[in-house]
């Protein structure tokens, strides 16, 4: 089979490669529908290695952890999934003892192998994921919503991180995917929430979702006099932190999710003067894609309009290219098979 694999910062490549080996008891083979390239992939190969790991012995490791397939077999111990069905992918694998995971906060466990980072992930015509990872999507959601299930639940637990006042407005900084779905989020909790984005595609799509989107620190200094009571930070930039913590009202919140590799300056005197609290948030847990499965089944968040660009696995480096240099008008691009891929799985040892 094909598969999408990172050797090195700059190396990526479409290489060859045996379908996944014979299923452990509780393990599943997944045909992959479609995966999502996120930002961490792409700055994993311009940069990286940051979070990604090739697996002792391998000679590269496959990305993707935006995952949305179908079962084809499954381990002997497998009771709860059949061939066939559709599953979102929870690619975050913990130890499950840990006092993080004990605590329920499996997110920030020290012993994670992500699919896609440090194990082999979804830019591959088939995965192996545990059974206990994959969540069944019904027929209500289409491949091309439920494959946002995994950016939803980043934006599901950051929110669900900070305890939001009735009465708050909330503000989002940057525009990228997760920022959009932000905005959903937070609408979902019947927060009022507006934007922060320079980039005029970004704040139309926003804007046509039915959000307020500001062009710069001036216009929404403009419009408010003193500030938002929750700010997420979703741009990966260091002055984004700034410009999070400027806009935040007297005794609010700032929550970043974006991770930047310059250092961060921030106006202390702002920061302590107006008590504000900062807090980060990582990734999810595997109930946030549970619940972000479940809202875009109802129809409670709507993402059909953030995916831009859908590309055969076969050109998946051009999107990789496309998505650095924004030379076209793109938000979430989507890996999905080649139209002619008919290859059946043969797992070694079969």
């Amino acid at each position: 089979m094909r598969a999408l694999r990172w050797h090195g910062r700059r190396d990526i490549r479409l290489d060859e490669v045996p379908v996944p080996p014979a299923l452990a008891a509780g393990d599943v083979l997944l045909r992959v529908r479609a995966a999502g390239i996120c930002g961490t992939d792409v700055g994993e190969w311009l940069d990286g290695p940051v979070s990604v790991r090739v697996p002792e012995g391998a000679e590269a490791v496959t990305l993707g952890h935006e995952i949305l397939a179908e079962v084809v077999d499954t381990g002997a111990h497998v009771s709860t999934l059949a061939p066939g069905d559709r599953v979102v992918v929870e690619v975050n694998l913990t130890c499950g003892v840990c006092t993080a995971c004990l605590r329920g906060r499996t997110n920030i466990c020290p012993h994670t192998v992500a699919l896609g980072l440090q194990a082999d992930g979804g830019f591959a015509e088939f995965v192996v994921a545990p059974a206990s990872a994959c969540i069944a999507v019904s027929g209500s959601a289409g491949d091309r919503d439920a494959v946002l299930a995994e950016p939803l639940a980043v934006a599901v637990h950051a929110v669900d991180l900070v305890d939001v006042p009735d009465d708050a407005r909330a503000l989002v900084v940057g525009g990228g995917t997760i920022g959009q779905l932000l905005l959903r989020a937070l609408a979902a909790r019947r927060v009022p929430a507006a934007l922060l984005e320079p980039d005029p595609f970004r704040r139309a799509i926003a804007e046509d979702a039915g959000f307020t989107a500001f062009a710069s620190v001036a216009d929404l200094s403009a419009s408010t006099d003193d500030g938002f009571d929750v700010v997420f930070e979703a741009a990966g930039r260091a002055d984004a932190v700034g410009a999070a913590v400027a806009a935040t009202a007297r005794g609010g919140m700032v929550v970043v999710l974006g991770v930047s590799a310059a250092p961060i300056s921030i106006d202390t005197w702002r920061l302590v003067g107006r008590e504000l609290g900062i807090r980060s948030s990582l990734s999810h847990t595997v109930d946030d894609v549970r619940t972000a499965v479940a809202m875009i089944e109802s129809g409670t968040v709507v993402v059909s309009d953030l995916l831009t660009h859908t590309v055969p696995l076969s050109e998946a480096p051009r999107a990789f290219r496309l998505l650095a240099s924004r030379t076209e008008q793109v938000l979430k691009c989507v890996i999905v098979p080649d139209p002619q891929a008919t290859e059946q799985p043969t797992p070694e040892g079969a």
